[in-house]
């Protein structure tokens, strides 16, 4: 595995707490035996879920035609995953993606992923230039790593390879982390196109903030979550003078440009002030809650960006976890990225999250006897008889959505409104208690629709 700072890493094992966990197992067995008396609540499953034959991202898409309705006027649909490492997820996501684009007129897919990868990987998207597995290792990050990623990824190449496909699907990331030489690199020669005496300024204000593209990641990365708290401090202050300098200029720099390039420049130049933000809460044991809130505002802000200023934004499928997708506030107040979504753009998004009964996923962490933490696949068994998955898993359907608006007064809108466990793991999980993955939520509340799929297997990871 990809070593990252411990500080990364005490990050998303505290994401992993904040918000609970998930894994599970393979195909799609028979179902458990019914353990729970029939009642009115899976009556309405079984009446309104709508079933689908296969998580097969190759297979025909006859069986999505629900998602029509579903989706209806939504111009920004979030697909959500329960783990960060299962296989059916991401299959199922791209069959998702593929019905959006194909019946539905979508021209972006945004993932929860590094912006300067997005851009490499827009570019072979739309060309073929460069090399699709190579461009993976641009996330930093194993979760995307995977064969399920890649191919998504070579969909999209092929999409867009064909002439008869006059509108483009475009891809994009929208997380502030990992922000690679590139994105430096648009905004320095921006600026040296329009304003050439400002150029040097520019270089040199982003100088130590942006990574030595001869220097490996991880020794990029320690240093900078080595350098003392006044050193990252400068890093944003330089950061903002830059995104300063840009706004100062705009009626002279759109002029010399376009206002669709120097809208492109400004985005790039405050992404890279989101990172250095980011990366001093990140490295500040007392602000890591903070972080883990000013990820999810950021995102949500990139997100607002790619849907009003990017070609092809008008019509977006975001791919990220449940615990970002879902329109929630947390008790404490942490408030996820698809709440923000929802308060700016009400209807015009829909939240699709995920859910399973049991099986595998793959995550950071260690299991029962294991000496150190590492990426490995872990088991889930069959969940909680108090949670959520407990009764999705019992409807007697091994795939199916189910439409959570608009649910029948009483015993279902009860409970839908909740608070059950509902079961999330993120980028790392202890076997050890497996019973902490679990979040306490309001369904009806957090998702607008649940994709359930019985059993999940670990996701292909990619061995470089």
């Amino acid at each position: 595995m990809d070593s990252r700072s411990l500080s990364r890493i005490y990050l998303y094992l505290f994401v992993v707490i904040c918000m609970g966990a998930s894994l599970a197992s393979c195909g799609q067995p028979s179902l458990p035996p019914m353990q729970v008396q029939r009642d009115p609540l899976q009556s309405w499953i079984e009446q309104h879920a709508i079933p689908f034959k296969t998580t097969d991202a190759q297979a025909p898409l006859d069986d999505l035609a629900s998602l029509q309705g579903i989706a209806g006027q939504a111009s920004i649909v979030g697909l959500g995953e329960a783990t960060h490492g299962s296989h059916e997820f991401f299959t199922m996501k791209q069959r998702v993606l593929e019905f959006l684009v194909e019946k539905m007129g979508f021209t972006m897919f945004a993932m929860e992923a590094s912006w300067s990868a997005g851009e490499q990987i827009n570019h072979y998207v739309l060309t073929g230039r460069g090399d699709a597995r190579k461009l993976l290792q641009q996330f930093h990050e194993w979760v995307w790593s995977t064969q399920e990623v890649l191919n998504l990824i070579q969909w999209m190449r092929a999409y867009d390879a064909d002439p008869r496909h006059i509108q483009k699907v475009r891809f994009a990331g929208f997380d502030c982390q990992d922000i690679e030489t590139i994105t430096f690199d648009n905004v320095e020669r921006y600026v040296q196109s329009v304003a050439p005496q400002q150029a040097a300024q520019v270089a040199a204000l982003y100088t130590g903030i942006r990574p030595d593209p001869t220097q490996n990641w991880d020794s990029y990365m320690h240093a900078y979550n080595s350098a003392p708290p006044a050193i990252r401090q400068q890093y944003v202050d330089r950061a903002e003078n830059v995104y300063a300098l840009l706004n100062a200029h705009q009626a002279q720099y759109e002029k010399a440009s376009s206002p669709q390039a120097f809208a492109l420049a400004l985005q790039e130049a405050h992404i890279i002030v989101e990172y250095t933000q980011f990366m001093v809460l990140l490295n500040d044991p007392k602000a890591q809650s903070r972080a883990i809130q000013q990820r999810d505002i950021f995102m949500a802000d990139n997100i607002a960006w790619l849907h009003e200023h990017s070609d092809g934004g008008e019509k977006i499928a975001l791919w990220a976890h449940d615990g970002h997708i879902g329109v929630w506030t947390y008790e404490g107040g942490y408030t996820i990225m698809g709440k923000f979504l929802r308060q700016r753009y009400h209807k015009q998004y829909l939240a699709i999250g995920t859910s399973f009964y049991q099986g595998m996923f793959n995550a950071y962490g260690k299991k029962l006897g294991d000496p150190v933490a590492r990426l490995q696949a872990f088991t889930m068994p069959p969940p909680s008889k108090d949670s959520y998955n407990y009764i999705l898993g019992h409807a007697g359907i091994p795939l199916y959505i189910l439409d959570l608006r608009r649910p029948p007064p009483g015993a279902v809108s009860r409970w839908l409104k909740g608070p059950f466990e509902f079961r999330l793991a993120g980028i790392g999980f202890n076997d050890a208690d497996e019973s902490q993955f679990y979040d306490t939520i309001g369904l009806g509340a957090y998702f607008d629709v649940l994709i359930h799929i019985q059993q999940v297997t670990a996701s292909h990871l990619i061995d470089y």
